[in-house]
C-alpha cells in the first residue's frame, strides 16, 4: 500500500469516524481506524492503556515507526499533550489546555 495515501484515524469523538473514512474514499485514500486495544502489539506501555486517548498512542507509533526511540512527542490541539518515550516504550505523558483555550481564558479572566 502507498504511504501517502494512506490515513490513520485515532479520534477521540470517535462517532466522526464515519465521515471520516467516506471523505477519505472520496479522495482516493485508504483509511485506518486505530483504538487503544489495536496497539498493544505496536507499542509497550509503562502505563495504563484505559487512561490514554487513541490520538496519544498515534502519535507513540508515529515516532517509534520512525525509529525514533527515545522522544517526546508534542501535540497541539484542543488540548496540548506531551508524550514520553524511552527505548521505544511510553512512559507516560501530559495533557494541558490548548492553545487557543488557554488564550481564550486568558483574554476572559485578565
Amino acid at each position: 500500500m502507498d504511504n501517502s495515501k494512506m490515513a490513520i484515524i485515532s479520534s477521540v469523538v470517535p462517532n466522526l469516524n464515519t465521515l471520516i473514512i467516506k471523505i477519505l474514499k472520496i479522495n482516493k485514500i485508504n483509511g485506518l481506524v486505530v483504538k487503544s486495544k489495536d496497539i498493544l502489539p505496536f507499542l509497550k506501555i509503562e502505563y495504563n492503556l484505559n487512561e490514554i486517548g487513541a490520538d496519544r498512542i498515534a502519535n507513540s507509533i508515529a515516532v517509534i515507526k520512525n525509529k525514533i526511540n527515545n522522544s517526546i512527542v508534542i501535540d497541539f490541539g484542543t488540548a496540548t499533550t506531551f508524550e514520553v518515550l524511552k527505548g521505544g516504550i511510553f512512559l507516560g505523558g501530559l495533557i494541558f489546555p490548548g492553545v487557543n483555550l488557554s488564550k481564550n481564558t486568558l483574554i476572559k479572566k485578565t
